[in-house]
C-alpha cells in the first residue's frame, strides 16, 4: 500500500506547490480600462524596480512551465490536462505584464478579420503570420471544417453577426519568439532566394529613402534581378519607419503581444511548443481523436537565426530587442542576450 500511495503523495505535492505559485505571483486585480499609447513607443520604459520584477517573473513563469512539462513527460497517463495548465499560466502572465504596463481589456468587440471560425465544433483560430499559419488554415478550413468562415473565408460576415455568440466558442491564439519570427519573414518572403524576392522594389525603396543606403543591390537569378537587401537593412527599416510612425503595414513583423492584453483566449500556444500544443488545443475542441496536426518536421531557423544575430551591427541588435521588449515580456519569453 504505501508503494501505490508515494507516486500519489509526490503529485499532490506538485499541484500543491504549482497553487501556490499562482497565488503569490497573480494576486492583482484585472482592471478594466483600455491604454494603447505606450504600445507607439519602442521599449516602455520602466523603473529599475518594476524591470527587476519582471525579470524576476520571467524566470519564475520559465521555471513553472519546466516543472509541467517535467512532469508530463513523466506521467504520459496522468489525467491532468498539463497542456491546458501552461496555456493558462500563459495568459495570467500576460495579464500581469499588461497591467504592470497600463495596457489593460477593450471594450470594443473582437476584430475578428484573421480569425478562422466554426460553427460546428464552436472554436475561433486566430492565425498569426510566420507561425504555422498556413498549416493551421489548411487543417482547420480544409481537412476539420470547410464549412468554416473567416481570414480568407468570407470573414466580412463574422464581425457583424458572431460577436453577438462570441462566448459560445473556444477561442485560441498560437505565438512565436519575436525575433525568430521577425527572422523566418525575412527568408520566407525577402531573401534573394525566396520565391517572394520578386515584390523588393518596395522595401529597396523604403530602404533609400530612409536614408539606410542610397542606391540599388542587385542579385542575378535566371528568372531577372532581385532587388537584394540583407537581413541588417530590413532590420533597420523597421525600425527607422516605427520611429518614425509609418512603418509598412505588415503583420508579420508588427508586434503581436498585446491582443492578449485586450481579450481574453481559452488556450494560448507556442511555436517552440507546436506538435504538444497543437495536440492540446485538438483535445479542447474534442476533436483529437478524428484529427492531428501534420508531422513537424525539423527546422533551419536556428542557424538562420543565429547567422542572422550576428550579422546585425550591436546598436541595431540592441534596438531591434528593446523594440520586441514589450512582445517577450507578455509573451512569457526570455528576453535573449547576445
Amino acid at each position: 500500500m504505501a508503494e501505490r500511495r508515494s507516486p500519489l503523495r509526490k503529485r499532490l505535492i506538485i499541484l500543491i506547490i504549482l497553487t501556490l505559485l499562482y497565488v503569490l505571483l497573480y494576486h492583482t486585480k484585472w482592471i478594466t480600462n483600455v491604454n494603447l499609447a505606450l504600445l507607439a513607443v519602442p521599449g516602455y520604459q520602466k523603473s529599475t524596480r518594476d524591470q527587476q520584477l519582471l525579470t524576476k517573473d520571467q524566470e519564475t513563469n520559465h521555471t513553472f512551465v519546466e516543472i509541467l512539462r517535467k512532469h508530463e513527460r513523466e506521467n504520459p497517463n496522468a489525467n491532468t490536462n498539463y497542456c491546458t495548465k501552461i496555456s493558462q499560466h500563459r495568459m495570467e502572465t500576460a495579464r500581469h505584464v499588461c497591467m504592470v504596463n497600463n495596457i489593460m481589456p477593450s471594450n470594443k468587440p473582437r476584430k475578428l478579420d484573421g480569425f478562422i471560425v466554426s460553427n460546428k465544433y464552436k472554436f475561433m483560430f486566430e492565425l498569426t503570420p510566420k507561425v504555422s499559419s498556413t498549416t493551421w488554415r489548411h487543417l482547420l478550413h480544409d481537412v476539420v471544417d470547410p464549412q468554416c468562415m473567416g481570414n480568407m473565408y468570407g470573414y466580412r460576415m463574422l464581425n457583424t453577426t458572431l460577436n453577438k455568440t462570441i462566448e459560445e466558442y473556444k477561442k485560441a491564439i498560437f505565438f512565436r519568439e519575436p525575433l525568430e519570427r521577425l527572422v523566418s519573414y525575412y527568408y520566407g518572403m525577402m531573401h534573394y532566394k525566396s520565391g517572394q524576392s520578386v515584390n523588393n522594389k518596395k522595401f529597396d525603396d523604403l530602404i533609400i529613402r530612409s536614408g539606410i543606403r542610397n542606391h540599388s543591390v542587385m542579385h542575378t537569378k535566371p528568372k531577372g534581378d532581385i532587388y537584394n537587401i540583407t537581413f541588417s537593412e530590413f532590420a533597420q527599416m523597421v525600425l527607422f519607419y516605427k520611429a518614425n510612425a509609418s512603418i509598412p503595414s505588415s503583420s508579420h513583423y508588427q508586434r503581436v503581444g498585446y491582443k492578449l492584453c485586450l481579450h481574453d483566449y481559452d488556450f494560448v500556444g507556442h511555436f517552440e511548443t507546436l506538435a504538444e500544443d497543437a495536440e492540446c488545443f485538438l483535445e479542447l475542441i474534442n476533436i483529437a481523436d478524428q484529427y492531428s496536426f501534420p508531422e513537424i518536421h525539423i527546422q533551419r531557423g536556428n542557424v538562420r537565426f543565429s547567422e542572422s544575430m550576428k550579422s546585425l551591427p550591436q546598436n541595431i541588435l540592441r534596438d531591434l530587442i528593446e523594440f520586441y521588449r514589450l512582445d517577450y515580456e507578455i509573451l512569457g519569453y526570455k528576453i535573449p542576450k547576445f
